[in-house]
């Protein structure tokens, strides 16, 4: 097994020829939410007291083949996840805190899994604030939603749904992406969530990158370590650069060792304006950055 090295600025892809790591392609259809096929997506706002779940009774689910993927393999580590995510949470707290939450403010947490960031979001934006979060894994999300049920927290809206799809109550402040590879790897939910935050949100990131690419087969390590977790396992180089381009004043830096990263910056202030002609490529924004 090898993983050719690439020089920094190269973008490669999880479906690289002749490479010996093979993901499923996304078939032709779209990504369907947890409703019925056909059906508008549509999740409409609650009042601060209520949190819910996206699905419907006797609802459909229309997966692509990575977010099937991706769902069995954390049906896998649903159970044990907590315990280790704990490694990571110093990796967390520091991205959270990169967010400089207020209180009254609004916060997305972006694949929330088990609800391990809903803590300390909560305690960012107080009483008078709102965590809104979803995550499209229903062994991950049950979990979430038995963390609330036990802590008795009120200012904090959930649902069960896929990034690509998912429709939030109202625009956030902030914006968490926190160990969500798969997700900051997919263009379109990338664009479908930052649409809905506000002009000038604070974005922070967190996960797993390859070594520099002249470190050669050190970076079977990282692939490994992704591998179990996510579809786009291998898609590791530059992996917040689909998020990047939405974003002024964005920054990086490595973490562990140079297989993981940090990075934050904020939303274009323009965002709303062009997010009516934005597909899934706002590069075109990096021209027109303040």
């Amino acid at each position: 097994m090898s993983l050719p090295g690439r020089p920094k600025g190269e973008y490669r892809s999880a479906q690289h020829e002749g490479s010996p790591v093979s993901l499923p392609g996304r078939p032709k259809g779209e990504y369907r939410s947890a409703q019925h096929e056909g059906s508008p997506v549509s999740l409409p706002g609650r009042p601060k007291g209520e949190y819910r779940s996206a699905q419907h009774e006797g609802s459909a689910v229309n997966p692509s083949a990575d977010n099937e993927l991706s769902m069995a393999r954390y049906r896998k580590h649903a159970a044990g996840y907590d315990a280790s995510a704990q490694r990571t949470m110093n990796l967390r707290m520091r991205t959270i805190a990169l967010l400089q939450l207020k209180p009254g403010e609004v916060v997305l947490d972006v694949g929330a899994g088990t609800g391990l960031s809903y803590q300390p979001l909560l305690q960012g934006v107080g009483h008078s604030g709102r965590v809104l979060a979803f995550e499209q894994s229903p062994d991950m999300f049950a979990q979430a939603q038995a963390r609330v049920q036990r802590a008795g927290w009120h200012n904090l809206w959930h649902c069960q749904a896929a990034a690509e799809t998912v429709q939030l109550p109202e625009a956030a402040d902030a914006v968490l992406f926190n160990y969500v590879h798969d997700i900051s790897r997919t263009p379109q939910a990338v664009a479908n969530i930052l649409r809905q935050a506000k002009p000038g949100a604070r974005i922070a990131m967190a996960g797993m990158k390859f070594f520099p690419w002249w470190t050669g087969p050190l970076n079977v390590v990282a692939w490994l370590k992704n591998r179990p977790y996510n579809a786009k396992a291998a898609d590791l180089w530059q992996p917040w650069n689909q998020v990047q381009p939405w974003c002024v004043d964005f920054k990086t830096q490595s973490t562990q060792a140079g297989m993981g990263y940090i990075a934050h910056g904020r939303l274009h202030a323009t965002r709303a304006a062009a997010a009516a002609t934005i597909t899934d490529d706002p590069s075109h924004l990096i021209a027109n950055a303040a």
